[in-house]
């Protein structure tokens, strides 16, 4: 029997999707700079944002393929907390954006 993926890791794929995409596009555009000091020394080496992506993509997918897994074992506490990681991320970004862009 094939196995779906779950609603929230969905979700969290989608969440990571979008940070990728407006993060890059800030870069590109010179409206924001990376926050995490590993990530932001990507950005320096050469095809930097190329780097950067694939980078964001791989942490993501890892991240994703052990939720999957976790969900094998402990399917009520893996989604529990995937849903606060969901929040947390979702609260992360919008106070980094606010943060970013104080007057």
């Amino acid at each position: 029997m094939k196995r779906r993926i779950a609603c929230e890791t969905l979700v969290l794929a989608f969440i990571c999707l979008a940070d990728l995409l407006t993060t890059v596009w800030w870069l590109i555009n010179n409206q924001a700079d990376e926050a995490n000091p590993l990530f932001r020394k990507m950005l320096d080496c050469p095809f930097g944002i190329w780097i950067f992506a694939a980078a964001k993509v791989i942490v993501c997918l890892v991240a994703l393929g052990w939720l999957e897994y976790a969900r094998k074992h402990t399917s009520k506490f893996t989604k529990v907390m995937t849903w606060f990681g969901i929040c947390a991320y979702i609260g992360a970004y919008v106070v980094a954006w606010i943060w970013n862009n104080q007057m």
